[in-house]
C-alpha cells in the first residue's frame, strides 16, 4: 500500500494600496476559486475541485491546498505542482496586489509547511519510533533553506521551519511527527506528518515523499527491524543541531551515548530499506527500486559536495553566498557579526526588516559605522531574497530552474496541466473529480467529503470508503450527522480567536446540547460558552457554564477559566477573581497547559493593574510574555498580554517602552487576523498612548466598528467611555453618554458594573481634559 496525499499551506501577503490581513487575503483567493472554478462544497467551508483536491482556509487564517489521493511519489509531485498552478492562477486574478507565498516562515513567527499523509493498514503506534530518526535527518535534502528566524544576524540554516519544532511526536502543531489520526477511509489508519518544508525543486520533493512512504510501507509490511533503527536521545535537540550546520558534519547524540551525523542516519536507514525490499520485493510498491537508486545518488552527492547538491537549501545558499561576496564580506566576518549580535526572541523575527523594505527597498537607518550600515543593508537584501524565493506568482527560483538537473520521471508541464483538471492517478479521487465536473452547477444540491458525496435533494450518499475503488453505488443517506462533526471544535476556536463572538454564540446554540455523554466534547463547548458569555457581558450565563464544567471535572484549568470570566466582566474585573487567582497560584506550573498558564498570568496581571499594584502587574505580565515565547507560540494570548503590559508601562510613566511592546502586539494580531483582540486591546491601548486627541478618536472609531461587527457590546461601551474621556467637543461627549446609557440598558454586566456606575456618577470629572486629571492613571484603569 502506498496511497498518500499532501497538504500545502500558503502564507498569504498583500502589498496593494490597501493592506489586508492574512485571513482576508485567503478569503479573497477562496472566493475567487468559488467564482471561476468547477467545485463542490465540502461540509466545513472548503471546496473540492476538478483536480480531486481540496481548497480551504485552515485554522491559522491561511490558504491550504490538499492534493487528491495518489499511488506514487511522482504522482504526488504532479498533484502538488498542479495545486500550486491552481493557486497561482487564482492569485493572478485577485485584485489588491495579493501574493500567496509558499515560504516556510513569516514575519511574526508563523510557519507554513507541507504535511504528508500515508494510508496504512496497521496501527500507527510504533510507526513514530521507526520514522522519527528519518524525519529528523532527512532535512539534509528536504530543507527549504534560509535565514535563521530566531537570530538577528545573518545565520543560514537548512530549514528555518525546523527552528520551531518543540516535541518529537504528539498532537502539537509544532511536533516533528503528529499523532492525530483521521483515516478518511474504512479499515485503514492515517499517518500524519507535519514536519515537511514546502519545496520548489522536484527532485528533493520526490525524495522527501518517496523515502518516507517507502519506510512507512516497509514498517506496514513488517519488513524492518526496530532493533536496527537508531534511537535519538532528543529529537528536537538533534534537528536543531543538524539544521544549523550546512556542512552536514554535526554529530547528534543517540540513546546510549553514541553520536552520529545526519548522513550516517540516512545511510543506515537506506541500507535497512534495501534489505527489506530484497527480502520481499512483491509486497513493496513498484516504484521502490527507482526510489532506492535516487536516494543512494542523493546521499553520495551530499557526502562529497553538499553545497553543490540540487536541493532547495543548497541552491538558495549559493544565491546568499553570492550576495555576501558582492557586499564585500567574508564568511569569517559574518560569523563574527553573528556572535556579537546574539539571539533574539521568536516573535522578533530575523525577517522583521522586511516590513520596511517591501515593496521598495529602504536604506537602513541608525548606523553611524559605514561597515555596520553595509551589514544591515546586506541583511535586508537577503531578507527580500528569502521572502520572494518561492513567492506565487513568479518566485526567484523560477529564474534558476533552467540550470539545474531537477527532472523527475513522469513529472512534466503537460502532466501537471492535465492534473489541474483531473487526478494524476486512478484512485477514488478520480471518481470525486468526475462528480465535481458533472455537478459543478448544482453546488447547492451536492456536497462532498474525502470518503463520500452527498445529494441533498434525493437524500442519498455515494460512499467512497475504499480509497482504491472506482465503483459507484448510491445509498440512502443515514440520519443527519451530529452538526458538531460538521463544524468541530476548530471552527469554534477560529471564531473565538478572531473575536467574532456573534458567530461563536450562534455556533454554540446550533451545535451544543450537552446530552450525548461525550465529556471531553462537552468540556470544550462549555469553556467556549463561558468565554463567549463573559466577553459579551453576561456573567451569570458564563458562571452557569463554568459551574457545569466543574460538575464533571477536577482539572487544574478551572481557576484559569474562572479568572477569565471574572476578568472580562464589564469594564472592571469582578472582586471574585482574587479567590481564583489565589487558587491558581497554588497549582504547580507543570500542571498547567502552556496556553492555560499564559492566560492565567495575563488575567492576574490585569487584576493587579486595576488594583493599582502597577509594579507587581508589570512583573507578572513580563513573565507571561516570556512564557508565551516558549514553543508552541501562543500568538494571540502573547499579543494580548503585550497590550496589557504596554498599558501598565504607560501608567508607570514609560511610554516609549509601552509603544515598543504595543507595536509587536499589533503586528502579530494583524498578521494572524485576530480582529477582536486587535480592536479591544491594541487599538484602545494605542488610543490611550496617543497624544493627539483627533488621532486617538480615529483609533477608537476603528475599534468600535470592528467590535460592533463582531458582536462585542462591552468592547463597544469601552470605546464610548474612552471617547468621552478624550474628546473636547461637548456634542461628541453627549453622544457618547447616550450611547453608553443605551448599551447599559441592554447588557447585564454593564448595568451592574461598578466602574461604569462610578464614571456616570462623576461624568463631569471624567470628561475633563486628560491633562487635568490627578492620580495614578488618567483613564481610571479602564
Amino acid at each position: 500500500m502506498a496511497l498518500g496525499g499532501v497538504e500545502t499551506e500558503y502564507g498569504p501577503a498583500c502589498f496593494g494600496e490597501k493592506r489586508l490581513s492574512p485571513g482576508d487575503v485567503a478569503a479573497r483567493v477562496l472566493a475567487r476559486a468559488i467564482e471561476v472554478l468547477p467545485h463542490m462544497r465540502d461540509r466545513c467551508g472548503g471546496i473540492f475541485l476538478g483536480s480531486g483536491g481540496r481548497l480551504l482556509i485552515d485554522g491559522g487564517a491561511h490558504l491550504e491546498y490538499c492534493t487528491p489521493e495518489t499511488l506514487s511519489p511522482a504522482g504526488q509531485v504532479v498533484a502538488i505542482r498542479a495545486g500550486e498552478a491552481i493557486v497561482e492562477d487564482l492569485v493572478r486574478t485577485v485584485p489588491g496586489g495579493v501574493l500567496a507565498r509558499t515560504n516556510h516562515c513569516y514575519l511574526s513567527g508563523a510557519t507554513y509547511g507541507s504535511h504528508e499523509n500515508h494510508c496504512l493498514e496497521r496501527q500507527i503506534g510504533l510507526m513514530y519510533r521507526y520514522l522519527t530518526p528519518h524525519l529528523v535527518s532527512r532535512i539534509i535534502y528536504t530543507g527549504a533553506g534560509g535565514l535563521d528566524p530566531t537570530h538577528r544576524g545573518i545565520r543560514y540554516v537548512i530549514s528555518p521551519r525546523a527552528t520551531h519544532y518543540d516535541a518529537g511526536n504528539g498532537r502539537r502543531c509544532r511536533s516533528i511527527a503528529n499523532k492525530r489520526e483521521e483515516p478518511h477511509a474504512e479499515g485503514y489508519h492515517r499517518l500524519h506528518i507535519t514536519c515537511g518544508d514546502t519545496l520548489a525543486l522536484d527532485r528533493p520533493l520526490y525524495l522527501r515523499l518517496g523515502t518516507t512512504a517507502l519506510l512507512a510501507a516497509l514498517v506496514d509490511a513488517d519488513l524492518l527491524s526496530l532493533a536496527e533503527v537508531p534511537v535519538l536521545a532528543s529529537a528536537p535537540e538533534a534537528i536543531g543541531l543538524i539544521n544549523r550546520d550546512p556542512s552536514l558534519r554535526q554529530r547528534v547524540r543517540l540513546r546510549g551515548g553514541d553520536s552520529v551525523t545526519a548522513l550516517e542516519i540516512q545511510e543506515r536507514l537506506l541500507e535497512m530499506a534495501e534489505r527489506g525490499v530484497d527480502r520481499s520485493p512483491g509486497t513493496v510498491p513498484a516504484w521502490s527500486g527507482a526510489m532506492l537508486a535516487e536516494w543512494r545518488r542523493m546521499l553520495d552527492t551530499l557526502a562529497r559536495r553538499p553545497e553543490e547538491a540540487v536541493v532547495d537549501w543548497a541552491v538558495k545558499r549559493r544565491v546568499f553566498d553570492d550576495q555576501v561576496r558582492r557586499a564585500g564580506f567574508t564568511a569569517e566576518e559574518i560569523e563574527e557579526a553573528n556572535h556579537r549580535t546574539g539571539r533574539r526572541t521568536k516573535t522578533d523575527m530575523a525577517m522583521e526588516a522586511l516590513l520596511e523594505t517591501i515593496p521598495g527597498e529602504t536604506p537602513p537607518s541608525g548606523a553611524t559605522d559605514p561597515r555596520v550600515a553595509r551589514m544591515r543593508s546586506l541583511r535586508q537584501r537577503l531578507c527580500r531574497i528569502d521572502f520572494f524565493f518561492t513567492v506565487l506568482p513568479g518566485g526567484l527560483i523560477d529564474e534558476l530552474r533552467d540550470g539545474l538537473d531537477d527532472d523527475v520521471p513522469g513529472v512534466d508541464a503537460e502532466t501537471i496541466r492535465r492534473a489541474m483538471r483531473q487526478p494524476p492517478e486512478p484512485t477514488r479521487a478520480l471518481l470525486r473529480s468526475r462528480y465535481v465536473r458533472r455537478h459543478a452547477r448544482s453546488s447547492v444540491r451536492y456536497w462532498a467529503t474525502w470518503d463520500m458525496i452527498g445529494d441533498r435533494r434525493e437524500n442519498r450518499i455515494l460512499p467512497m470508503r475504499d480509497p482504491y475503488s472506482l465503483k459507484t453505488r448510491w445509498e440512502s443517506a443515514p440520519p443527519e450527522p451530529d452538526r458538531r462533526s460538521v463544524f468541530t471544535l476548530p471552527t469554534l476556536s477560529h471564531a473565538y480567536n478572531r473575536g467574532d463572538y456573534r458567530m461563536l454564540k450562534r455556533l454554540l446554540r446550533e451545535l451544543f446540547s450537552g446530552d450525548d455523554g461525550d465529556t471531553a466534547m462537552e468540556h470544550s463547548f462549555l469553556t467556549y460558552q463561558a468565554w463567549a458569555e463573559s466577553r459579551t457581558g453576561n456573567l451569570a450565563a458564563a458562571e452557569r457554564a463554568a459551574a457545569r464544567y466543574r460538575e464533571t471535572s477536577s482539572d487544574g484549568e478551572i481557576p484559569g477559566l474562572y479568572a477569565a470570566i471574572y476578568r472580562f466582566r464589564g469594564l472592571w474585573p469582578s472582586p471574585r477573581i482574587w479567590r481564583w487567582i489565589r487558587r491558581g497560584d497554588r497549582i504547580p506550573t507543570s500542571a498547567w497547559t502552556d496556553s492555560g498558564y499564559v492566560c492565567f498570568l495575563g488575567h492576574k496581571g490585569v487584576a493587579l493593574k486595576c488594583a493599582g499594584r502597577i509594579d507587581e502587574a508589570i512583573d507578572v505580565l513580563r513573565r507571561s510574555v516570556e512564557v508565551a515565547l516558549v514553543p508552541p507560540n501562543h500568538q494571540r494570548i502573547h499579543a494580548r498580554n503585550q497590550c496589557d503590559l504596554a498599558d501598565c508601562l504607560r501608567i508607570a510613566g514609560h511610554p516609549r517602552s509601552a509603544r515598543l511592546h504595543l507595536a509587536t502586539a499589533g503586528r502579530i494580531l494583524q498578521q494572524h487576523g485576530y480582529s477582536g483582540e486587535f480592536a479591544d486591546h491594541y487599538l484602545m491601548t494605542r488610543a490611550k498612548l496617543t497624544t493627539h486627541p483627533r488621532a486617538a478618536l480615529t483609533l477608537l472609531a476603528r475599534a468600535r466598528r470592528i467590535l460592533e461587527r463582531n458582536g462585542n457590546p462591552v468592547g463597544v461601551a469601552r470605546t464610548q467611555v474612552l471617547r468621552a474621556r478624550i474628546a473636547r467637543d461637548r456634542r461628541v461627549i453627549e453622544h457618547a453618554r447616550q450611547a453608553i446609557l443605551a448599551q447599559r440598558a441592554r447588557v447585564p454586566d454593564l448595568a451592574t458594573c461598578p466602574k461604569l456606575t462610578s464614571i456616570l456618577r462623576r461624568w463631569d470629572k471624567w470628561t475633563l481634559r486628560p491633562t487635568d486629571e490627578r492620580g495614578p492613571d488618567r483613564f481610571w484603569f479602564v
